[in-house]
């Protein structure tokens, strides 16, 4: 994949040829807005405020140009480094931005800077113009904390780019389930093709294997066939719904959920968006549904439900699958990442629900066991626990302790 130093140089000429004649025909508000803009929709698809999320962390942007990503973050990292070949080529009121900014430059090559150890480094539509993108994403590992991509997909090779990128690079350096595919033009004035984006993170959150996911699936699904499915089932979970929804995390049914676009992880049967009122879309994304009855499936044709059949894992987290509300009730022992279905949600909603055991044995179904202190890792200071009484108070409902909360993103 790596390109000779020959015809990587005519590459960087014409590169930097074009970019310094765009910011000298449009360097005014209007385009800092623009970049502004364009790097807070990066920053959303990747789950993090670029503005405050860098305090105190060492980040290293690759091929930045003359309005990098850490233009805009405010100088309030602890130490900002551009890696960008052709900086010293740039007029001088552009090095002094990088400057009044705090920010470092290198000019080589990031495959042959010398970094060093470092929280962050970034990847904002640059290696399609680098000698080689696999070798700076390996590079990026071996330096980096935490690795966050946003490139452009299959696109024309040409002078300017000599590199045409694919998901496939990306998932072979940082694992099959890494990134996700943003669909060109999702955003008004903003890339109009295809990118692939991602954050890797060294210390990410566990992950059980698809065979051994599999297997809990099966043993879930047998679980619901154990119950049989009619009226008296559904009014037993909407009793649970009530305590959880209403008792613990103070909603009301009736009235909280209005004109709301609530997602549910493993809705099961007869998810919990079932039961309030007024919702504008209620998505139960649960993988057995096509195993479920025609009690099941009817149950929820009629309450409007949509359904997506997959893992939460993998839904795609883009501009139509933004929502209000996340909810977890009695889910996340069950699922491939947990952690990686906190994080999701918190990219996607405004708000999450949480109630779910703690302390319970593993087992085939229940591949994973929690703590109130695994909870508060992602939810500091907001987690509840329920202690069940007895005699029981609350019947039909859980037996067992449970971690509850309620997460705002404002």
């Amino acid at each position: 994949m790596r390109i000779d130093k020959t015809r990587w140089d005519k590459a960087q000429v014409a590169e930097c040829d074009d970019q310094v004649t765009t910011v000298e025909n449009q360097d005014n508000e209007l385009t800092h807005s623009g970049f502004d803009r364009s790097y807070d929709i990066v920053a959303r698809y990747l789950n993090f405020n670029h503005k405050t999320d860098v305090k105190n962390k060492v980040v290293v942007e690759v091929g930045g140009g003359p309005k990098p990503a850490l233009l805009y973050v405010g100088s309030n990292f602890k130490r900002g480094i551009l890696v960008e070949p052709s900086g010293n080529k740039y007029p001088d009121y552009i090095l002094k931005g990088y400057k009044d900014n705090n920010i470092e430059v290198i000019g080589t090559p990031y495959e042959d800077a010398d970094i060093g150890q470092v929280d962050e480094t970034w990847f904002f539509n640059v290696l399609q113009h680098v000698l080689d993108p696999r070798e700076q994403l390996e590079k990026a590992k071996t330096t980096s904390k935490i690795v966050r991509v946003f490139e452009p997909l299959n696109t024309e090779v040409n002078l300017m780019h000599p590199h045409s990128l694919t998901e496939e690079l990306f998932t072979s350096v940082f694992g099959s389930d890494f990134g996700e595919v943003y669909r060109g033009g999702s955003e008004p004035d903003f890339h109009s093709v295809d990118c692939y984006y991602g954050v890797w993170d060294r210390d990410a959150p566990e992950s059980i294997d698809d065979d051994r996911w599999q297997s809990a699936q099966v043993g879930e699904l047998q679980g619901f066939l154990n119950y049989e499915s009619n009226q008296k089932e559904v009014d037993n979970i909407g009793y649970a719904v009530d305590v959880m929804l209403n008792k613990h995390l103070g909603m009301d049914l009736e009235k909280d959920f209005v004109g709301k676009v609530v997602l549910e992880s493993g809705g099961g049967k007869h998810p919990a968006i079932s039961f309030v009122k007024g919702l504008e879309r209620g998505i139960n994304v649960e993988p057995l549904y096509d195993q479920l009855s025609d009690f099941d499936k009817k149950y929820q044709e009629d309450k409007n439900i949509e359904v997506i059949v997959a893992p939460f894992e993998d839904v795609n987290s883009d501009e139509n699958t933004r929502v209000d509300e996340v909810w977890f009730f009695n889910v996340l022992q069950h699922v491939k990442s947990p952690g990686l279905q906190i994080e999701k949600a918190k990219s996607m909603a405004n708000t999450i629900r949480v109630f779910e055991p703690i302390l319970t044995p593993v087992n085939n179904e229940h591949p994973w066991s929690f703590t109130l202190d695994w909870f508060e890792q992602y939810f500091p200071g907001l987690v509840n626990e329920f202690v069940p009484e007895s005699p029981l108070k609350y019947k039909p409902f859980f037996d067992c302790r449970c971690a509850y909360l309620t997460w705002n993103k404002e």
